[in-house]
């Protein structure tokens, strides 16, 4: 279910991420239970799920596809 490594959405995606995500604030509680590893949590400053998926944003502003669930 999960990958190993997160993967960077395209532009696009990036794009659409961003207006769901709108003015959200960052989510270190959520981050942290969805995510096992606390330096990978440590790495995101903000999550949502979108289409079955979770995705997390770093810091530069970059969407991440964590996993998705069938």
């Amino acid at each position: 279910m999960a990958n190993e490594e997160s993967q960077a959405v395209s532009y696009e995606l990036n794009n659409v991420l961003n207006r769901i995500a709108g003015d959200m604030p960052k989510e270190t509680e959520e981050t942290q239970r969805f995510l096992s590893e606390t330096e990978k949590a440590a790495a995101y400053i903000r999550c949502t799920w979108w289409a079955g998926c979770y995705y997390c944003q770093d810091s530069n502003g970059q969407w991440h596809l964590i996993y998705c669930v069938a």
